[in-house]
């Protein structure tokens, strides 16, 4: 079931670049090494502490800050294949929002949307027919 959910969820596209990702991979490490200038108090400042740069796959994780409780939460995944042929490199890119725990926050919501319906239920279930109507009412 989660799977499911998961996967209406998540998407992905594919595109392709001139470069080799060589190429692509340098010039990404380059610009985060040139990158000096970070402040968790801006919204536009990049941080190059989320990403990580392995052989041909480029992971970006996003969660919310501090300064930013309502920044995005999630993960985005681009793996680099290199098309020999044509000097070219396709791009592949996965978009997973809230990490795949999507699911797991929802079921936690219904499980304590539950708990705290039970003492209510205890309560009216010892009242006489106008009460629990007027309660019902009420609620």
């Amino acid at each position: 079931m989660f799977q499911q959910l998961n996967d209406k969820i998540n998407t992905s596209y594919e595109t392709e670049i001139r470069n080799k990702s060589t190429i692509v991979l340098k010039m990404i490490e380059d610009k985060v090494k040139s990158y000096k200038w970070y402040s968790p108090f801006f919204e536009s400042s990049i941080d190059f502490s989320e990403f990580k740069i392995s052989e041909n796959t480029i992971e970006i994780l996003r969660c919310p800050k501090v300064f930013w409780p309502f920044r995005s939460y999630g993960r985005i995944r681009l793996t680099l294949i290199d098309n020999d042929g044509l000097r070219l490199t396709e791009v592949k890119c996965a978009i997973f929002p809230g990490d795949n725990s999507i699911p797991y926050i929802l079921l936690i919501g219904l499980v304590i949307s539950l708990l705290g319906f039970i003492p209510f239920f205890l309560l009216i279930r010892n009242l006489g027919w106008i009460t629990k109507t007027i309660v019902s009412l009420l609620v």
